[in-house]
């Protein structure tokens, strides 16, 4: 029998947080897996006898595994959502509609599904979804929506214009036209796609984190793990941004579970984002994200709240809030149970942890790292949870490091 040492115990606040992100993160096999599929997707896109291999196609990760800011499923028998894009850098408006875009490469992806013996794709909105849920023969369980585009540089630019921001060209870069089954030119070419920009956002969220960033990807080249700085994605290293954000969204799913109305995952990335100040610990960065990302919520002309994409000013993140205010409300009161589950953790000794998180935490995630604290005083969670009624009560955000 081999000889599996113990854990240490912990001895810090910033070890329990640690520890907790571990839990909470995709294993690098579970990584490693998804990148060798789109990979392995983009190989077949661009194979020779592919029927859109004049266009140049050019996959890549978009959304939160790109960012390096995706979880674990809460409920272990669902799928990993995986987002990719399948870009055909020759294509262009005058080649194609939306709907003959989405159908040129809906065929490649059926094509690669039978080929790999997978179940066919299923069509969408926007994407075709490959499901690799039975594929794995009962591994990692996780589905690849695959979104159909083009480059759509001069009608990036004009939106920007429309939206009266100030841009550079390199705000440009990476800007795509995207298909979508309910556009009213879905059917006929036309000038006028949906638009998008995630090479744009990802590259804002990195300019969030430049310091860190460079230390933790010179590491990794040091260490002989990449040849280059370049060859480094967001999802291969871990800043304290990107840990507290998968924090947060865990507390968001597991205190609020299938509420409709819970926050979504880009208006927590964008305000933890805006608010992270380049702090080098996971500790300093929770504290400051939670006590200050709100302040970047504005309102507009019409009183409307307001949190914009960075990269497209006329998007707003928080655009169903005034349609639809429980997703407002919803929002603020995550943000205040968060405030004082954090506060309380980070404001009381260690010991206390087992009882401050295990709530916020309820998934399991906190059981299976619990037997490194010692327990926790009896008395302590009639304080903390009527500090959380209270909390949740009132009408003002709370922000439990002001007082100090």
């Amino acid at each position: 029998m081999n000889y599996i040492p113990e854990k240490p115990a912990f001895k810090t606040h910033e070890d329990v947080l640690e520890a907790l992100v571990d839990e909470v993160s995709l294993s690098t096999s579970v990584l490693d897996k998804i990148q060798s599929r789109y990979e392995s997707i983009s190989t077949h896109l661009d194979r020779d006898d592919s029927t859109i291999k004049g266009y140049d196609p050019y996959v890549y990760p978009q959304g939160s595994i790109n960012l390096g800011t995706a979880n674990n499923p809460l409920n272990k028998d669902d799928d990993i959502d995986v987002d990719i894009v399948a870009e055909l850098k020759d294509g262009s408006k005058d080649s194609f509609s939306q709907a003959s875009l989405k159908t040129a490469v809906a065929f490649e992806v059926a094509d690669y599904a039978r080929q790999q013996n997978m179940a066919p794709p299923e069509d969408g909105k926007r994407c075709s979804t490959l499901n690799y849920r039975d594929h794995d023969n009962g591994g990692s369980k996780f589905h690849v929506d695959i979104l159909p585009a083009i480059p759509d540089h001069d009608g990036y630019r004009t939106m920007l214009k429309a939206a009266a921001h100030i841009f550079n060209d390199s705000d440009i870069d990476g800007a795509i036209a995207i298909t979508c089954k309910e556009h009213p030119s879905y059917n006929h070419k036309s000038n006028d796609w949906p638009v998008s920009n995630p090479r744009g956002y990802a590259r804002w969220f990195e300019s969030r984190q430049t310091v860190i960033l460079k230390e933790q990807r010179d590491s990794l080249v040091n260490k002989g793990i990449s040849a280059s700085v370049e060859d480094i994605p967001l999802f291969r290293v871990s800043t304290p941004l990107q840990k507290v954000i998968k924090l947060l969204k865990r507390d968001r799913d597991t205190t609020m579970g299938d509420d409709d109305n819970k926050p979504i995952s880009v208006i927590i990335t964008t305000l933890a984002a805006r608010a992270y100040q380049g702090e080098g610990d996971l500790v300093t960065a929770m504290k400051n994200i939670l006590t200050n990302m709100d302040q970047y919520i504005g309102r507009n002309s019409d009183g409307e709240y307001y949190i914009p994409n960075p990269v497209n000013p006329g998007e707003n993140f928080a655009d169903r809030w005034a349609t639809e205010p429980k997703k407002a409300a919803r929002f603020f009161e995550w943000l205040r149970a968060a405030r004082v589950t954090y506060g309380a953790f980070l404001s009381e000794s260690i010991e206390q942890s087992r009882v401050i998180l295990s709530k916020s935490l309820s998934d399991g995630a906190f059981n299976n790292i619990s037997g490194r604290l010692p327990v926790a005083a009896p008395a302590i969670r009639t304080r903390i949870e009527q500090e959380g009624r209270e909390a949740a009560q009132s009408s003002q955000v709370h922000k439990p490091w002001q007082s100090s």
